[in-house]
């Protein structure tokens, strides 16, 4: 999609191991895709092994490509994709993230219509059309973490939301804020290799008066972790990496010795 003005939106995908997905993906935001000539795709490759698919694909879908040489994490590939943007709205869509409902001309009106509003998350759905468990709620902290254990799922009257709610944070997979407010927060924090940095960019938007809204209309059938493989060990160690960093920065140092003590008691939190 040819740009021939200002665009309103500007969408971001990082691609790692996800060529395939990745095509879907812009397949999907294409049939979507309302604002037409003012939308435009930037994509952030953090594999070097895919670079001809990613290029072939760009070819197709018309983007723009950012061809990284080494893999820092989804945040620091994300803000290097969102330097490259020109519209008012960035939106960070995982590749392994199809939209399948709603609209991104629905998505701008709503943040016109809503100046307080800094951050808006769209809904994403396994594919069973079942809404993600733990993809929007409240902030993480040792006493949600303990409740979420003993399957108190406190946040399940947000993910399953059928209109627009104001919530705590959002999954990076859909994820979409005004460039204003990324830029004035220097964007992820880079430190989050993977997991986290999406709650910790909604904490901080808070910090600035600005909401954070889940909006149920726009939805994304999510593959999640595609990237990944089942290195479930790996993925393991980068979550609790950031997970530790999270109340490093967010909660008290008693909370995130607890949660740390917990972990290494073999209770899994």
């Amino acid at each position: 999609m040819p740009i021939s003005r200002q665009p309103k939106l500007s969408l971001v995908l990082v691609n790692y191991r996800s060529a395939v997905l990745l095509e879907r993906a812009l397949g999907s935001i294409r049939r979507l895709d309302k604002i037409g000539e003012t939308c435009e795709i930037i994509v952030v490759n953090n594999d070097v092994s895919e670079n001809k698919q990613v290029q072939a694909l760009s070819n197709r879908f018309h983007f723009q490509v950012a061809t990284l040489h080494e893999n820092n994490g989804f945040g620091s590939a994300a803000n290097i994709g969102a330097g490259k943007t020109c519209g008012d709205i960035i939106g960070f869509i995982n590749p392994d993230a199809e939209a399948v409902a709603g609209s991104l001309e629905g998505l701008a009106r709503f943040f016109q219509v809503h100046p307080e509003v800094g951050i808006v998350g769209g809904s994403l759905t396994s594919e069973k059309g079942f809404s993600e468990a733990w993809s929007t709620g409240k902030g993480i902290t040792l006493f949600r973490l303990l409740l979420n254990k003993g399957f108190f799922f406190l946040g399940r009257k947000y993910w399953e939301s059928d209109r627009p709610v104001s919530v705590g944070w959002v999954s990076g997979g859909a994820l979409f804020i005004r460039k204003e407010l990324f830029t004035s927060l220097s964007g992820f924090d880079e430190r989050f290799f993977l997991y986290f940095e999406d709650m910790d960019l909604c904490i901080r938007a808070r910090q600035e008066g600005f909401r954070t809204v889940f909006f149920p209309k726009l939805v994304f059938l999510h593959r999640g972790g595609a990237s990944l493989g089942s290195d479930t060990k790996e993925r393991k160690r980068m979550y609790y990496e950031s997970q530790d960093l999270y109340f490093q920065k967010h909660r008290s140092w008693v909370e995130g010795k607890l949660v740390c003590l917990l972990r290494n008691g073999r209770t899994k939190i």
